[in-house]
């Protein structure tokens, strides 16, 4: 939704709504699989999560079914627009989504102990790269070429936006890696056994203010409420611990999508 109001698209219509909705629901359906991974194995999930997991797992099983239902959305409304001759194939983003498809299904690798060494997350230093590279693929690659506005965005443009959706996801991810850093094997060598606490908390901060000079550089169709919503994101990256309670990650991961309303609320009130 961020996406589509910041290159222009006309986000009043029920496409754009289900399509954002569609993506919700696919990163909702993504990030249990991974838990669900995890959860198959030795010491896969820290025990306060595994039994969080094992005690909710009928109702995540019934959410999934609907998650996955939702996540359908955005797969056919591109092939409606491919079938019509409104969207033109773009063999980059094509290629980029099936490599964000396959990273999102071995990001944990497979289930079981044998299932690790699928797993791209364990490539050292790789954890953010993975993580960052696909969720600006498809929250933002993906819509700004299924709305037809690629085609009018110059390469600055689209580089600003791409680069824009990195930085962001990247700087609310780097808190969750601070708190599994004492729980993650050290060969995965994470960026925040290194960083730590501080030095993770200044990182993440410097990537939310590089994805405000891209909203800087990008000019009027960056709206003030893209900046305004950097703010309280600001303000969890800065008071980053790695034993923070669940709520204060709770609030991390929900920022995305209090982003997006807040965002799509605006445009209708304006």
């Amino acid at each position: 939704m961020r996406t589509l109001i910041l290159i222009g698209v006309d986000v009043t219509n029920a496409q754009s709504v289900v399509f954002s909705l569609g993506i919700g629901g696919a990163a909702w359906l993504t990030y249990t699989w991974q838990r669900h991974v995890k959860s198959t194995r030795i010491q896969g999930l820290r025990p306060d999560h595994l039994a969080w997991h094992k005690k909710h797992w009928r109702t995540l099983k019934k959410t999934g079914w609907f998650a996955a239902n939702l996540a359908i959305a955005p797969l056919v409304l591109t092939f409606l627009e491919l079938e019509s001759g409104a969207l033109n194939a773009d063999l980059n983003v094509l290629f980029g989504l099936v490599l964000a498809f396959a990273t999102a299904l071995l990001y944990a690798g497979l289930p079981g102990e044998k299932g690790k060494r699928f797993a791209l997350r364990r490539i050292p230093g790789m954890k953010m790269i993975w993580v960052g590279l696909s969720w600006t693929v498809i929250t933002a690659a993906w819509p700004a070429w299924w709305s037809g506005a690629l085609s009018s965005l110059s390469t600055t443009e689209w580089a600003t936006i791409l680069s824009e959706r990195f930085f962001v996801i990247t700087a609310l991810t780097l808190p969750f890696d601070l708190r599994d850093r004492q729980w993650d094997p050290p060969s995965m060598q994470n960026w925040t056994l290194r960083l730590g606490q501080r030095g993770t908390r200044l990182m993440a901060m410097s990537f939310l203010i590089l994805a405000g000079a891209c909203l800087g550089f990008w000019g009027p169709n960056a709206h003030g409420m893209a900046m305004v919503s950097l703010l309280p994101m600001g303000i969890l990256v800065l008071s980053a611990r790695e034993n923070h309670s669940e709520q204060h990650f709770g609030w991390l991961d929900g920022l995305l999508v209090l982003d997006g309303l807040w965002m799509w609320v605006s445009v209708w009130a304006c």
